[in-house]
């Protein structure tokens, strides 16, 4: 009996790491709006009467016109998709955007989260922050280059060598 609960235990925790991949990630939809903007407060209308839908969707709003930190954010998309934004609502869901809100942009929007559902789509917001840690990292290698205490020696050794002697 006792070799059998623990060949259960076991069992169990080698399933474990299985099923928690097999969970369904959360779908991070970011919409940026500004307060009193008509077309911004439709589209948040829009995307909480579809929330009950996509159980997975979880939506990251960001008012942009009384936050500096939040149109930063803004521009930092912008940046990495390449595009200008010129307004108020702009939604990203994976790594398709949307500029504006209206009936043709609603029935879009929705197409974009019933693939991002049925499928993986990237989270910009993850790439963005991976690309910053990469030069960060970058930037800090650099320095320790610099900083390194032999470096200045090792340069003059370089220099030396490369003049010729006279």
């Amino acid at each position: 009996m006792k070799k059998t609960f623990t060949i259960f235990v076991f069992s169990l925790l080698f399933w474990c790491p299985f099923f928690d991949l097999q969970a369904q990630e959360k779908l991070n939809i970011y919409f940026f709006y500004g307060e009193g903007c008509p077309h911004c407060a439709k589209e948040a209308a829009f995307l909480s009467e579809i929330g009950d839908k996509y159980p997975d969707m979880e939506i990251q709003s960001f008012e942009i016109y009384h936050s500096r930190e939040n149109a930063k954010l803004l521009k930092e998309f912008g940046d990495y998709l390449r595009v200008d934004i010129a307004g108020v609502p702009f939604t990203i869901i994976g790594d398709e955007y949307f500029s504006g809100f209206d009936t043709a942009s609603s029935a879009l929007i929705e197409d974009e989260i019933k693939k991002c559902s049925n499928e993986s789509c990237p989270d910009v917001l993850e790439k963005i922050k991976n690309e910053e840690g990469k030069k960060d990292e970058q930037e800090g290698q650099a320095d320790q280059q610099q900083k390194h205490p032999c470096f200045g020696q090792f340069s003059g050794v370089i220099k030396d060598f490369a003049e010729p002697a006279l």
